[in-house]
């Protein structure tokens, strides 16, 4: 046998024992603990313990006498590597590592990975004869110059260390920096240089963990995911802050992504130069569509002041060299209601006086996506006529219907006094022509046949949803006959026609 062998393997004994034993026992260990397809990580270790082994075999047939102190050098530096890489990929990559060892964060589990590669390195300078203590010790100047080039890279290191330790965010967390939407976004991984983040524009942002360690960070993750928004609006003097608050709240009903508990609240918040300023403030638990969500909650605040008649107020310098009339707007209104009425087919018979007649005792109501228009139970005495838009009507939790542009709704509860069958909720933005009871005496005294069809299209309404609501396998069920005779009875009777 060779003095490399030899010298090899005495060494190997001297140093711990069967290094080139233990090798092939981790790799062929290894290849049965990984999984499918994390076995490729073992392509470099079983090459270089496959280099070591070609050397052992030329060396026995070749001796080569010359080289063999750089050959065992080598060979071990290599057996240490094998071994150093495989028993991390133990503990880090099969189930019975990591039974053993909880998972550690990334940051702490690559400073565990380069203590290793780094003691196996100096055993290996060792076994050449070599004190790398002694090394850099007697290299004052070495020792600077390896300082000052890692003094940025040090820092990150022991931030990520400390970010680590002390926990201010987890992986999966939303967190903001410096309190700047822009620079929010989800933890993804912290590295033992920098944390990679998920803003909300979908891009991924590296910060270095020095600047994460100094910034200040807000974790909207914890302790609960549940925050809380702010929604800046104004409102006239001349309203009272109960009536607008009243007007605000009422505007969040039926919004998903806006918590019922904590309950939402009103704040008058400063008294401007032209206007009283308020905040909406809601609860959300859902960080990541907080901006859409912000954008529903103003876009209902618009809908809701337009039909409750308030106006955002505009600075008072401002000046207006157009003036038009009271009576103009009214007319101009007057003419869309009537130009809504008469797309409707139940009132298709009237002449144009008499259209212009309802118009004027009528109103014009707008509604956002979402809102509920009736509610069924409620109480109404109004018919709504559709002039733009879409409607879904439900009952008892069922959808019965959608209602599109010249459709009606509300008939019932108008001509017969009962409270309302179902709710009815808007699709999309809808523009509404609403009649009351007294709009509607005057036309049913000149056409009195009005009577007969509206009956009829509440009996043909009322047999569609107990058809429905039985296909649904409810429990209400109304009872067969001739609907259209019995509720034009009582329409006439309510109306006195």
């Amino acid at each position: 046998m060779s003095e490399w062998l030899r010298g090899g393997l005495q060494s190997a004994w001297t140093m711990g024992g069967l290094l080139v034993g233990l090798a092939p026992l981790l790799l062929l260990l290894l290849g049965v603990l990984l999984p499918k397809h994390r076995r490729h990580l073992l392509r470099a270790p079983a090459a270089l313990f496959g280099f070591v082994a070609a050397l052992v075999v030329i060396d026995f047939l070749a001796p080569m006498h010359w080289a063999s102190r750089g050959l065992w050098v080598l060979g071990f530096g290599c057996l240490l590597f094998v071994i150093v890489r495989s028993v991390l990929l133990f503990l880090t990559e099969t189930r019975a590592g990591k039974a053993l060892i909880p998972p550690l964060p990334k940051i702490v589990t690559d400073v565990v990975q380069a203590v290793a590669y780094l003691a196996a390195i100096m055993l290996t300078l060792h076994a050449a004869g070599m004190e790398p203590g002694s090394l850099l010790t007697t290299s004052a100047l070495l020792t600077v110059v390896i300082g000052l080039a890692l003094q940025d890279t040090l820092g990150n290191l022991f931030s990520g260390l400390a970010l680590q330790m002390g926990r201010p965010f987890d992986v999966g967390d939303w967190v903001e920096i410096d309190r700047e939407a822009v620079n929010a976004g989800r933890v993804v991984e912290v590295g033992w240089r920098a944390t990679k983040i998920m803003t909300l524009d979908d891009v991924e942002v590296i910060v270095p963990n020095g600047m994460m360690a100094r910034a200040l960070l807000r974790n909207a993750t914890r302790p609960t995911p549940v925050a809380r928004r702010n929604i800046a609006f104004q409102a006239p003097y001349d309203l009272a802050p109960g009536d607008v608050r009243e007007t605000a709240l009422r505007t969040l009903t039926g919004l998903q992504k806006v918590l019922a508990e904590p309950p939402p609240s009103v704040l008058l918040v400063e008294f401007e130069e032209s206007a009283i300023g308020y905040s909406l403030r809601y609860y959300t638990d859902d960080f990541p569509g907080a901006a859409v969500t912000d954008s529903e909650v103003r876009m209902r605040l618009w809908y809701g002041f337009r039909r409750a008649g308030i106006s955002f107020p505009f600075p008072h310098r401002d000046v207006h060299l157009h003036v038009t009339e009271p009576e103009v707007v009214k007319r101009k209104a007057a003419r869309e209601r009537s130009d809504g009425l008469r797309r409707i087919p139940l009132f298709s018979t009237l002449a144009p006086d008499e259209i212009h007649a309802l118009a004027a005792h009528a109103e014009t109501r707008q509604f956002g996506s979402g809102e509920q228009i009736v509610v069924e139970g409620d109480a109404g005495d109004e018919l709504y006529g559709l002039v733009r838009g879409r409607v879904r009507v439900s009952a008892a939790g069922v959808e019965v219907a959608r209602l599109g542009e010249g459709e009606f709704f509300g008939e019932m509860s108008l001509l017969t006094r009962e409270h309302r069958a179902a709710t009815v909720e808007a699709v999309g933005p809808c523009t509404l022509v609403v009649v009351g009871h007294d709009a509607l005496q005057h036309a049913f005294d000149v056409h009195p046949e009005l009577v007969q069809r509206l009956s009829a299209a509440i009996a043909e309404r009322q047999r569609n949803l107990d058809a429905t609501l039985r296909a649904a396998d409810t429990n209400g069920t109304q009872p067969e006959g001739d609907r259209a005779t019995e509720l034009l009875d009582r329409i006439r009777a309510f109306f006195q026609t």
